[in-house]
C-alpha cells in the first residue's frame, strides 16, 4: 500500500480548495459550458420553500387560471432577470458585488453589498432550518429519535458541515455538487408530485371564483421576490468561470429555463395541496404537513429530496456569502469566509429551532424589503451591461470591468432612488411605505418600480455623461492646442481633446487610437471609442498638423 505523506496530504487539501477570492479569473482559467448553469440552478429550485409559495397563492384567493398565470408571469420573469445579471459575470469574470464596483464605485458598492450579505444570511438560515427539520422527521421514521433540542442542534449541524465543506472546496466542488443533486433530487421530486397531486381535492379547486386585481398582484409580487429576485445577487458567482466566447442569450436561456423549471411545477403542486393540507401557508414546519398527506413507503423518498433540494441551496448562499464578505473589504482569505458564515447561521438557526419561533410572516415582510435594494441592484448592473456592452465591440471589456472610481455618482445615486421608490410603494406584513395606496397597497411591487427607476435614472445619468464628455472633447478645429498625454494623473483624462480621424488640419498619435476613432461612423461610436480612450493610460495626444504647400 502505497504511503502517502503528511506533507502531499496537505498539498493535495491545499490544490482542492479554491484559492481564488474575488479577483477577476483570466481567460486561461475558464472553462465550461453555459448549459452547465443547467444543472446549478435546476438544483437550487427543488426546495419545498417554493411549496410553501404555492399555498400562499391559495391563500390570496386565487382560482387555477390565475394561480398558473402567475406562477409562471412571476417566476419566468424573475428568473429571467437572474439570467440576464449572469452574464455580466461571464463577461467579467468577478462574483456579483465585486463587478458592481464598477458601476457603483468602491465605496458607493459597500450599501449594496451589505444588503446582498444580510438577504443570502437571511436565505441561509432558513433553507438550513428546514432542511434540518427534514433530517429530524427522518431520523425519528427510521431510528425513532424524539424531539429533544440536542437532537435539533445535531441536525443543523450536519446540514452546516455540508454547507461548510462545499464552500470551502469552492466553485468547481459545488457545480458537481449541483448537477449530481439536479439529478438525484430532481428524479425523486418528480416521483412524488404525482402522489401529491393525487391527494388535491379537484371539486374545491375547480369551484373556486377569480380574485381581485389587487390580491392577483401581491400574490405574484411576492413569488417574485422568494424565486428570482432573492437569487439575483448571486447569480455572477456561478457564471464568472464561463469563457466569454459564451454567447449572452445562451446563459441568459440556461439560467432562466434550469431554475423556472422545478419552481412552477413545486409552486403549483403546494397551490393544489393548499385545499387538503391545511395551514400549509403558516405552519412552522413546512416538512411535516406535507409528508402526513403521503402514504408510509414514500414518506423517506420525500424527507430526503426536501432536505437535499435544501441542501442545494444552502452551499449556494454559503459561498456567495463568503465572497460578499470579501467585496465588503473584510481582508481574509476566502476559503476562511465560510467559517464567518457557518457560525453566524448556526446561531441564528439555532434560535429558530429552539424556540420554535414562526418565521413565515416576518419571512414575508424581509422577502419584500430587501428585494428593494436587490431589484435596484440589478438595475445598475443590467444599465452597466448596456455599457460594457458597447466597449465589449472594440475589445475593451476588461478595460470596463478593470477600474472603477471610489463613488460613481450616476450608479449610486440611481440605486437610492430606486431601493427609495421601492420602499415608499411596498406593502409587507410589519412595513408599510408611505406611498403604498391604491393599487400600490393592493399589490406589493415597490421592487418592479425601483427596478425601472434604478434603470432609467442611470441609463439616462450615463448617456448624459457620455454625451458631455464627447462634446467637450470633440474639436473641429485644434489649431494652437499643445501636447497633452492622458494618464492617471492628467486632468486631460476626463477631458481629453480627441478629434476625429479625417477632420480637416487634425492629427491624433498611437495607432490603435487613430485606427478606433476612423472607424467611428456615428456619434455613438465616437462616444464608445472616447470612453475606451479616456481608459487606455498611453494614448498621447498631439496638436494640429501644420501641412506645408
Amino acid at each position: 500500500m502505497r504511503h502517502i505523506g503528511p506533507e502531499r496530504l496537505v498539498q493535495g487539501v491545499h490544490a482542492a480548495v479554491e484559492q481564488r477570492g474575488i479577483e477577476r479569473v483570466p481567460p486561461g482559467e475558464r472553462h465550461g459550458r453555459a448549459r452547465g448553469l443547467f444543472g446549478v440552478w435546476f438544483a437550487a429550485n427543488l426546495g419545498i420553500l417554493s411549496v410553501v409559495f404555492g399555498a400562499i397563492l391559495a391563500t390570496f384567493g386565487l382560482d387555477l387560471a390565475q394561480a398558473v398565470a402567475v406562477t409562471v408571469i412571476a417566476t419566468s420573469s424573475s428568473f429571467l432577470l437572474v439570467g440576464l445579471v449572469s452574464v455580466a459575470g461571464s463577461w467579467s469574470g468577478m462574483p456579483a458585488l465585486t463587478l458592481s464596483r464598477r458601476p457603483l464605485g468602491r465605496i458607493g458598492n459597500l450599501a449594496p453589498a451589505g444588503v446582498s450579505w444580510v438577504s443570502v444570511l437571511g436565505w441561509e438560515v432558513v433553507a438550513s432550518v428546514v432542511a434540518a427539520w427534514a433530517l429530524l422527521s427522518l431520523a425519528r421514521l427510521a431510528f425513532g429519535l424524539a424531539a429533544s433540542p440536542p437532537a435539533d442542534a445535531a441536525a443543523l449541524g450536519v446540514v452546516m458541515a455540508t454547507s461548510l465543506v462545499l464552500g470551502l472546496l469552492g466553485h468547481r466542488a459545488i457545480v458537481r455538487f449541483q448537477h449530481a443533486a439536479a439529478v438525484a433530487f430532481g428524479a425523486l421530486s418528480l416521483l412524488l408530485v404525482p402522489f401529491l397531486l393525487a391527494q388535491t381535492r379537484w371539486s374545491d379547486v375547480a369551484g373556486g371564483r377569480a380574485a381581485p386585481l389587487g390580491a392577483v398582484l401581491a400574490a405574484g409580487s411576492i413569488l417574485a421576490a422568494g424565486t428570482g429576485v432573492s437569487w439575483v445577487n448571486l447569480a455572477p458567482d456561478y457564471s464568472r468561470y464561463l469563457p466569454r466566447t459564451e454567447r449572452a442569450r445562451t446563459v441568459v436561456a440556461w439560467v432562466t429555463i434550469g431554475a423556472t423549471i422545478p419552481t412552477i411545477v413545486l409552486v403549483l403542486t403546494g397551490y393544489l395541496l393548499a385545499a387538503r393540507v391545511h395551514g400549509l401557508a403558516t405552519s412552522l414546519d413546512p416538512v411535516g404537513p406535507v409528508g402526513a398527506v403521503l402514504p408510509a413507503w414514500l414518506a423517506a423518498p420525500y424527507l430526503l429530496a426536501a432536505a437535499g433540494g435544501m441542501l442545494a441551496e444552502t452551499d449556494l448562499a454559503c459561498y456567495s456569502s463568503g465572497l460578499t464578505l470579501l467585496a465588503l473589504g473584510v481582508r481574509i482569505r476566502r476559503s476562511r469566509t465560510v467559517l464567518v458564515d457557518a457560525g453566524v447561521v448556526c446561531i441564528a438557526g439555532l434560535w429558530v429551532m429552539l424556540g420554535r419561533q414562526g418565521f413565515i410572516g416576518p419571512f414575508e415582510s424581509f422577502l419584500e424589503l430587501l428585494a428593494a435594494g436587490l431589484a435596484a441592484w440589478a438595475g445598475v448592473v443590467l444599465a452597466d451591461l448596456v455599457r460594457a456592452r458597447t466597449a465589449a465591440r472594440h475589445g475593451g471589456v476588461d478595460r470596463h470591468y478593470g477600474s472603477w472610481a471610489a463613488i460613481d455618482g450616476v450608479g449610486l445615486a440611481a440605486w437610492v432612488s430606486g431601493t427609495t421608490v421601492a420602499l415608499t410603494t411596498t406593502v409587507s406584513p410589519f412595513f408599510t411605505g408611505p406611498l403604498a395606496r391604491g393599487v400600490f397597497g393592493e399589490g406589493s411591487f415597490g421592487f418592479v418600480l425601483g427596478l425601472v427607476t434604478t434603470l432609467t435614472v442611470a441609463s439616462a445619468g450615463w448617456w448624459y455623461a457620455g454625451r458631455r464628455n464627447t462634446s467637450k472633447a470633440r474639436l473641429t478645429d485644434v489649431a494652437g492646442v499643445p501636447p497633452a498625454t492622458a494618464g492617471p494623473s492628467t486632468p486631460a483624462l476626463a477631458e481629453a481633446l480627441v478629434v476625429r480621424a479625417g477632420a480637416p488640419g487634425s492629427h491624433v498619435a498611437e495607432g490603435r487610437t487613430g485606427e478606433m476613432l476612423s472607424k467611428s461612423r456615428s456619434a455613438a461610436d465616437d462616444e464608445a471609442n472616447l470612453r475606451i480612450i479616456h481608459e487606455d493610460k498611453s494614448i498621447v495626444l498631439l496638436p494640429q498638423r501644420q501641412d506645408r504647400p
